[in-house]
Parts: structure tokens; sequence; C-alpha cells
């Protein structure tokens, strides 16, 4: 059996270009990605290289439920995340009795996405932090500290934060409605009553903006 250094990860799917994206976004933050578009493939990832998490393209007539099975079976600690389209998708998976340990909704980005695996696979504590020069935000409690100064956040405005603090370049318009869930004017909204609140609790104007590129966090 092969044991690489990093974290294994199988993608189990038929959409080939979903898997692509989920492959790279893993391998940038360092895990050791592998795709299966068929059981035997996926069986054979298995045996070789015992992955610790299967991520897996959700549709009811799956043909990679058994080898979830079979992955639990073999290695109860290996953790299960779907990829699925709604909740109410997931309740039908309930209904069936497949097992998982967590589902991601599309549209997802690849910070939800990297957040939400290392979460399972105890990577990160719970509380995470996410830290740019005297802005701390806790990912989990929805706290972000600039200096001393501590602000609560709405769900909106901590995944803002999230997405901005992860970036290391601006971050447009169109990327964080589609992020949001959101149109682009109701995203706008959030932004601007985010900028308000920074200003007013720290008299700074923490998130910028690049006419026609983006926006990005500085101090």
């Amino acid at each position: 059996m092969v044991n690489p250094p990093e974290k294994v990860a199988l993608i189990l799917g038929k959409d080939r270009e979903e898997n692509n994206f989920i492959e790279s976004s893993l391998r940038n933050f360092g895990f050791f990605p592998l795709k299966a578009t068929t059981i035997r493939e996926g069986e054979e990832h298995f045996i070789q290289y015992s992955p610790d998490i299967l991520i897996v393209e959700s549709s009811l007539n799956n043909p990679f439920y058994p080898l979830i099975k079979k992955v639990k079976y073999h290695k109860p600690n290996c953790k299960i995340l779907l990829i699925a389209t709604n909740d109410h998708f997931m309740s039908t998976y309930d209904n069936l009795n497949i097992y998982y340990d967590d589902y991601i909704k599309k549209p997802f980005n690849k910070y939800e996405l990297i957040s939400r695996i290392k979460i399972l696979l105890s990577l990160i504590d719970r509380n995470e932090y996410l830290k740019y020069k005297d802005i701390c935000l806790n990912v989990t409690q929805g706290i972000i500290k600039v200096g001393e100064i501590g602000i609560c956040l709405t769900a909106k405005e901590n995944k803002i934060c999230q997405i901005l603090l992860n970036s290391e370049k601006e971050v447009s318009l169109v990327k964080l409605s589609h992020s949001l869930g959101s149109t682009p004017s109701a995203t706008r909204m959030c932004i601007n009553r985010l900028r308000n609140k920074f200003e007013e609790n720290t008299g700074m104007k923490i998130i910028k903006s690049r006419y026609g590129v983006g926006y990005y966090i500085s101090i």
C-alpha cells in the first residue's frame, strides 16, 4: 500500500468538470486527491491508497453507494462528504439510509469545501480562526476582532469576511454573490452594511474596493 504524506481524498462522481474543480482545490491546500468515475476505479484507489475521506457526487442512481458501504465496513473512520443539490434531496438520502458524515450544497466555493473537509478530518478546531494583521475572525462563532474590538457578524457577513480573508487578491461582486447564493444588488447592500458596521465600531474603512475589479480587506 502507498502511504502519501498528505491526507488522501477520493472523489467519486460522473461529473468530470466538478471532479476537476474539487481535485484542483484539494491539491492547492495540500491534500492528495484521487478521482474515480467508475466503482471499479474507486475500489482500486481505496485498496491502494486507503483514503481518509470520500467526496461523493449525489444522485439517486449513484453507482458508488455499494462502495461507500464497503469503505465504511473496512475503514470505519473514513469520512463521507456528499455533494448535494439541496436540503430536500438530502432528506431522500436519509430515508434510503445512505451513510454520510456531512454534506455540502451546490454551488460552493473551494474555501467552503476545504473548511468542511478539515473539520471532518479534525485538522482544525471547530472554532477556526482566520487572521490578517490585527484582524482575527472566529469562523464558527461569527465574531471578528479588530485589535481589541469584537464585532458580531450575521451569517452572510461572516461568509463575506471568510472569502475576503482567504483571498490573496480582490474578489468580484459576481463571485461574492455566487458564494452567498444571492443577487449582486443584495450582496452589495450586505457589504455596505458590513462596511458601516466596521466603521462605526473601529473608525476605520476595512472593506475596500477597486473599481471594476472587486473587494478586499485592508487596514
